[in-house]
């Protein structure tokens, strides 16, 4: 596992996913930032396009770790979107099934996910791409680089 620095902490939070309602969600998330003295900007998603949209805001606006907050979905957007690029994905598993997050080991409540992306460890996930869709290989921790494989 390797060390990073969180800088600029962006949360990308799928309101859809999950059966928790949206402002006690934006609060839990907010409460486990603060007491690690971290302020992420907490951005609200409904949709995949918006999704797609704020995720690429987020990397212009320079944000180091973008965090997908979601379900398999959401984390596979954002990871796909992240692949190639020197930025961190940190996951807070709040989706329903929340399998890519079991796969890796990621703590599935809030708090001990948010502490984990703070310890700033994140670890290498091969990624591969066929058919227009990008896959992922596990090589543990909530935040993840992604480096695409080779073809």
């Amino acid at each position: 596992m390797e060390k990073t620095n969180t800088g600029k902490v962006a949360v990308i939070l799928n309101v859809t996913s999950g059966p928790t309602e949206t402002s006690e969600r934006v609060r839990e998330i907010r409460d486990a930032f603060a007491t690690l003295d971290l302020e992420p900007k907490i951005c609200l998603v409904h949709s995949g396009m918006e999704l797609d949209h704020r995720v690429r805001v987020a990397l212009e606006e320079g944000y180091q770790t973008i965090v997908a907050a979601g379900g398999d979905g959401t984390v596979n957007a954002t990871a796909s979107l992240l692949a190639g690029t020197d930025r961190v994905l940190g996951i807070l598993p709040v989706g329903t099934w929340n399998h890519f997050a079991k796969d890796f080991g990621i703590p599935l409540t809030i708090p001990e996910a948010v502490r984990t992306i703070a310890e700033r460890s994140y670890q290498i996930c091969r990624c591969g791409h066929g058919k227009r869709k990008n896959f992922y290989q596990q090589q543990t921790a909530p935040s993840i680089k992604f480096r695409r494989a080779n073809r």
